[in-house]
């Protein structure tokens, strides 16, 4: 079968499971950056979610697995679908040994899961929404995708089905490019290059994103720092130097909104050795 596929799409067996990922090109591309799969065992306990900006749509075709927001102490039951917009804290979760991970995901850029629903982005930051609270049409594609034989046709499904809900590139796409190209300068000096108000800034990023600047940098800022940290290598060890580098006011700065943000201090995270996969950390 990957040898008659139309498109490229890299599949990585992780021990007792398997996934596969396509990353789109065309009008997809300008709204979506990964659609995933997956199949097999859970090998771990955790799936930890870290802010990253995006927005997720996701299938589940295997045994109902209990997420949670950091902190919140609200669970959720994931069946067959979940949406969720920009979350600004992370997100779990929790699988039992032996549980089926079989799983379709759809990464949003920021600016795209409204589009997608209709709304704004705002009206699903930092929420999960599942079963009845999403429209008919995602529960009509869960069907559609159950009845897939592999993955990867999976995959291919639900690219025709993005191919024809959108149609043109969402209308934040440059500004927030351009946020994340400039995500450690000062506010001042953001609006200054855009030649917008921070009000109308944040008022547009808000609309499209769920988050203001300030939200967005701090979520851009902790991916960078969570990347550095991530490398089996000294350039992780100097945590002050790391803090800079990555626009951090100091040391203490640097800490406190990496544990908001991930639960972890920027040192129990090096020292934990969690795999780390894009916006995820596998905990065993």
């Amino acid at each position: 079968m990957k040898n008659t596929l139309p498109v490229p799409i890299t599949e990585i067996n992780a021990g007792t499971s398997r996934f596969w990922m396509h990353r789109p090109q065309g009008v997809v591309a300008d709204a979506v950056s990964l659609i995933w799969a997956s199949e097999g065992v859970a090998a771990f306990r955790e799936e930890r979610i870290i802010p990253d900006g995006a927005g997720v749509l996701l299938f589940n075709f295997g045994d109902a697995v209990r997420s949670e927001a950091a902190g919140s102490g609200e669970t959720t039951l994931f069946n067959r679908v979940m949406l969720s917009g920009v979350f600004t804290h992370a997100a779990s979760m929790f699988y039992q040994p032996g549980m089926q991970h079989e799983q379709l995901g759809i990464i949003f850029y920021p600016y795209a899961i409204g589009q997608l629903l209709g709304c704004t982005a705002e009206a699903v930051s930092n929420i999960a929404i599942t079963q009845t609270d999403l429209p008919a049409h995602l529960h009509l594609l869960w069907e559609q995708l159950a009845a897939c034989t592999h993955p990867a046709q999976r995959i291919l499904l639900v690219l025709q089905w993005l191919q024809n809900q959108l149609h043109s590139a969402p209308l934040s796409q440059p500004l927030v490019q351009f946020i994340r190209r400039y995500r450690h300068e000062t506010a001042a000096e953001i609006t200054a290059r855009t030649g917008y108000s921070q009000q109308h800034l944040n008022r547009l990023l808000r609309r499209d994103t769920g988050v203001n600047l300030k939200t967005l940098q701090r979520i851009f800022r902790l991916n960078d720092a969570v990347q550095v940290l991530s490398l089996p290598s000294q350039h992780s060890d100097n945590l002050t130097a790391l803090a800079v580098d990555a626009g951090y006011f100091d040391q203490a700065h640097f800490n406190h909104e990496f544990k908001a943000m991930t639960g972890f201090t920027p040192a129990a995270f090096r020292k934990m050795g969690g795999v780390v996969a894009g916006r995820v950390i596998y905990l065993h």
